[in-house]
């Protein structure tokens, strides 16, 4: 069966089962953050399955300044966005509770981000975005880019066993690189990624049952701390089973309009479900116990709260360009300023820009 496809404005191909996977991706972060005695085994796959769908769509544009703008318009603003809404949202429950110990500094700028935790992976991800288009600038050759990558996550197991931690995330990005490297050859390949066949079901029982085995094994793994646990190749063999599974699995089922759109905007929830369960937890005096009710709130609180974000302020959560390139300079667009600002005569606007770009309006 052959899903059908759409494009997008930057003229991305979109599968619906792509969206379906992020859902159900974005759901088990929930779940895991709102109930974190839930299993070990939604901790080994959910993070890397994200730098393996991000690495599916991973694309070589014309110069290192557009890549950066790009990845910058997708990670860097929406972390930017996210941090400062978790800061806003931390004040104010400081200032009701009349304590700021949250708020020192040190809190605030830890390594684990503790207003608003799950937005490393922003930075994460920017970082595996530039060390693969710097790879992929230095050869094309899939195999020496492979081996390259190996040796990068080989490194990064090294660091994990010494219990070395670099800043920024940067012994995590060389973990979730490898990741990333699999989905991006997936695509490269084809290899009919996006076309449905009547064997998925059952390679995903079998796949799902090997999972689940070496899951066991490993028990439980923290990308965010590059805890990845002391055998390698069982790390390796267990989460790309467990990716593998999903990717047949939703290959399947296709679409599930529900998680669907959950999958689509999944930044949004991946920003704000955790200052939004700060609050729920801080305003209702609720203990963890009471997590399977934040869980069910959070999950329908975002229907409506994707709807207004996705159209008030797009540009900062990934759903439209802030800062796209014209004459190969990094400006911002005028129009987007407008509607941030509200200002109604784009003349007014255009008296402040360089004359160049009114030229060239013109």
């Amino acid at each position: 069966m052959n899903h059908q496809t759409d494009s997008k404005p930057n003229n991305k191909p979109h599968f619906d089962f792509i969206d379906l996977i992020k859902g159900v991706c974005i759901l088990s972060v929930l779940y895991f953050h709102t109930i974190p005695d839930s299993t070990p085994a939604l901790s080994i796959i959910r993070m890397p399955l994200y730098f393996f769908l991000s690495g599916i769509f991973f694309s070589i544009y014309d110069s290192y300044k557009t890549f950066i703008i790009k990845k910058a318009n997708n990670l860097i603003i929406p972390f930017i966005f996210f941090f400062s809404t978790s800061l806003i949202c931390s004040i104010c429950i400081a200032y009701i509770k009349k304590d700021y110990t949250d708020l020192e500094i040190h809190n605030i700028f830890d390594e684990h981000l503790s207003i608003n935790t799950p937005i490393w992976f922003l930075i994460s991800l920017f970082e595996v975005n530039i060390i693969y288009y710097c790879i992929s600038k230095l050869t094309s050759k899939s195999t020496i880019q492979t081996i390259i990558v190996a040796f990068i996550s080989l490194t990064s197991f090294y660091l994990s066993l010494k219990h070395i931690n670099l800043n920024i995330y940067i012994d995590t990005s060389f973990s979730a690189l490898i990741f990333f490297h699999f989905g991006s050859i997936i695509k490269r390949y084809n290899f009919r990624f996006h076309t449905s066949s009547k064997f998925d079901i059952p390679i995903s029982i079998f796949l799902l049952t090997i999972f689940i085995y070496l899951a066991n094994l490993l028990k439980s793994i923290s990308l965010l701390n590059n805890d990845i646990g002391n055998n390698y190749l069982l790390y390796l063999a267990s989460t790309i089973t467990g990716i593998s599974f999903l990717f047949f699995f939703c290959r399947r089922i296709n679409r599930i309009n529900a998680i669907n759109y959950l999958g689509k905007y999944s930044i949004i929830i991946l920003g704000l479900h955790y200052p939004l369960m700060k609050i729920i937890f801080h305003f209702f005096n609720w203990e963890i116990q009471y997590g399977l009710w934040v869980y069910i709130i959070l999950i329908l609180l975002f229907y409506p709260l994707i709807y207004l974000i996705k159209h008030i302020i797009p540009e900062l959560v990934a759903q439209k360009p802030l800062l796209p390139i014209v004459n190969k300079k990094m400006i911002f667009n005028p129009i987007i300023i407008n509607n941030i600002l509200h200002i109604r005569s784009k003349k007014a606007l255009f008296c402040y820009l360089p004359r160049s770009f009114q030229q060239n309006k013109d």
